[in-house]
This record gives structure tokens, C-alpha cells and sequence, in this order.
């Protein structure tokens, strides 16, 4: 009864919760890139559509597109930089399709804090300053992998700072078509991926 009452409470409010929702196949093809070179930070970008329903927002990831290695023009364990010609080519992806933008990037150096960097900060506002310019009708977000976690947040045009993600899920398909969704496990705002790639591999064997 107590957690109705504030779900009841939000929505009075017209506070609106954020979802982002992957296939177990792009889920596992982002946290390969995302991981594959040790000690370097990598750079993806997903293309999503976007549901709306009353005071909720899905993102639904349609593709991931690993940025490639002619791409990046300066790549370090705490720093990537991204030749602007591939961003435009996405942004422009994404104007074509009327697709929604999520930016994911890695920190893989060992922290105890779980964070985004101000870098980050500063990165991703320039960024999706340009991408709500030209999709202004989308709602865009960014994801972080750092160590075990994942961190997300919107980018929304009616917010003049990011909002944390509420759910990030993965759908998957048993041997028997059966359909089901895993949602992440939440701690605060930190979303633990293991349990993901431990079914992923499961369903491999």
C-alpha cells in the first residue's frame, strides 16, 4: 500500500520515469565494445525509439553503432575523443529515423567512487545541446559503464540538468519463443550488468 501511495504521489505530480530497454543480443554487442580494450575508455551510440505512455518514457534500442577505431581521434584510460564528422553522422541517423540518441561510454580505471566526471558532464552537454537542436520532439539519454555498474540519465528538453534513468531492462527469448524482460538490479542510481552476462553465456552453452 506505502509504495502505491507514492507512485500515486509522482504521478500527481506529473513526474515522469525513464526506461531504457535492450535485446539481450545488443546488450551483450554494447558491453563487448564497451569492454573490449582494457585500459581504454570506448565510445558507442545507440539509436532508440521512444515510448510515451501517460507520465513514462521508454527508450526501446533499435541498433548499436560501436564507434570505430577511424573514428576516434585521441583514446586514453580517462579520455576518448570522438572525430566530429562520425557524431554529425549519427545525429543526422538520427534526425532521418525520428530515433532518440543514447551516448554510452566506459570508465575502466579502478574507482571507488562510481561516477560521471565533470568531463562527462561537460562532454554530454555539448553533445546533446546539438542533437535536441536538431530532434527537438525526442527525449535523448547517455549510459556509463564504471567497473560493475551502469549509470544512465536523460538529457531532457525540459530539464536544464540530466535526470537519472529509473529502469534499465533487457529483453530475452527462450529456446521456446517465450519472451521475458530482466530488469537490471538498482542500487541508488548504480545498475549491476553481471547477472546479464552470466544469462547471456547461459544461453550460449
Amino acid at each position: 500500500m506505502k509504495s502505491e501511495c507514492v507512485n500515486d504521489w509522482s504521478i500527481s505530480l506529473g513526474n515522469t520515469t525513464y526506461e531504457i530497454v535492450f535485446t539481450l543480443q545488443q546488450f551483450q554487442e554494447a558491453i563487448e565494445h564497451l569492454t573490449h580494450a582494457q585500459g581504454l575508455e570506448q565510445v558507442a551510440f545507440c539509436l532508440a525509439k521512444t515510448r510515451k505512455r501517460s507520465n513514462e518514457v521508454g527508450f526501446l534500442i533499435q541498433s548499436v553503432l560501436p564507434v570505430p577505431s577511424d573514428a576516434i581521434l585521441v583514446q586514453k584510460d580517462y579520455l576518448v575523443l570522438i572525430d566530429p564528422r562520425f557524431i554529425i553522422y549519427v545525429i543526422k541517423s538520427c534526425k532521418r529515423l525520428n530515433s532518440s540518441l543514447i551516448l554510452m561510454h566506459s570508465h575502466l580505471r579502478k574507482a571507488t567512487m562510481h561516477s560521471y566526471s565533470q568531463g562527462d558532464d561537460e562532454a554530454e552537454r555539448r553533445i546533446f545541446t546539438k542533437v535536441r537542436e536538431r530532434i527537438p520532439e525526442q527525449e535523448h539519454a547517455s549510459v556509463l559503464l564504471d567497473g560493475p555498474y551502469l549509470l544512465s540519465r536523460v538529457w531532457s528538453k525540459n530539464e536544464a540538468e540530466p535526470i537519472p534513468v529509473d529502469t534499465i531492462a533487457v529483453v530475452t527469448k527462450s529456446t521456446n519463443g517465450r519472451r521475458s524482460v530482466v530488469k537490471l538490479p538498482k542500487i541508488t542510481n548504480k545498475f549491476e550488468y553481471d547477472s546479464i552476462n552470466k544469462l547471456f553465456k547461459q544461453m550460449q552453452e
